[in-house]
């Protein structure tokens, strides 16, 4: 299937309010997005957001990269996934399948989370009262303020004791801060979740040398892992 015309285009969305975590804050997001057309009626478009404090690269060095690829390329670089993902969802689309097809998977529901960002008083209950509405099950704090306990106390009461509440400290802990705040909030049922801790299979089998794989879950996050196709390669790791 001949790729007609790839076409890259950056797109910066405004906020609604900033959105701030340890690392960065924010006021607009800005990501790729990728057309890839194959005939008039077959076209397929993707998005990635690369983050420099992420993965070290940044959105300027991804479009540029992704403008200068020629067509007769695609096919034979292996780091082009997003392209190649892109191909393989048009394929799917004339079979009338979900892209979740390639990784086996048979339940074709779409689950929604929630991500709340660093947020006082009245507009974090909002929120937070806001996804109890939504029957959103799925919520990531941003933590790594200095009442961050009192904060998770709030949200575990809101949302009810069978809402899956994660944390996300983006890099604001050391080992000895980590350790310490995963048995002190033990009491609020909070799972530990590697994220960008792993980029491949080498970078997870280290990770098994020196912690107990049923004491952790792994957040197999697409965009730091080489895009969807290498991505689906981590999901048949025991």
């Amino acid at each position: 299937m001949p790729i007609k015309s790839l076409e890259v285009f950056i797109v910066k969305i405004l906020l609604k309010f900033t959105f701030s975590h340890s690392l960065f804050q924010r006021e607009y997001s800005d990501s790729i997005v990728v057309k890839v057309t194959i005939s008039d009626d077959n076209i397929g478009f993707g998005e990635c957001a690369p983050r420099s404090y992420v993965s070290g690269s940044t959105l300027i060095d991804n479009y540029n990269f992704l403008k200068n690829i020629k067509l007769e390329q695609v096919s034979l670089i292996s780091s082009i996934e997003d392209i190649k993902c892109f191909v393989s969802k048009l394929k799917l689309k004339n079979k009338q399948q979900p892209l979740s097809s390639i990784i086996g998977r048979s339940n074709n529901e779409f689950v929604y989370s929630a991500v709340i960002p660093f947020l006082k008083g009245e507009k974090y209950i909002y929120f937070l009262e806001l996804a109890s509405k939504m029957n959103i099950k799925y919520i990531k704090v941003k933590v790594g303020q200095t009442n961050d306990s009192k904060y998770l106390a709030i949200a575990r009461k809101i949302l009810g004791s069978d809402a899956n509440i994660r944390v996300d400290v983006n890099c604001g802990w050391d080992l000895n801060a980590a350790n310490k705040k995963v048995s002190e909030w033990g009491k609020y049922n909070i799972p530990v979740i590697l994220d960008e801790s792993f980029t491949d299979i080498e970078s997870i089998e280290k990770i098994l040398n020196i912690v107990d794989y049923e004491k952790v879950s792994f957040n197999i996050r697409i965009s730091k892992c080489g895009g969807f196709l290498s991505a689906k390669n981590l999901t048949y790791m025991q």
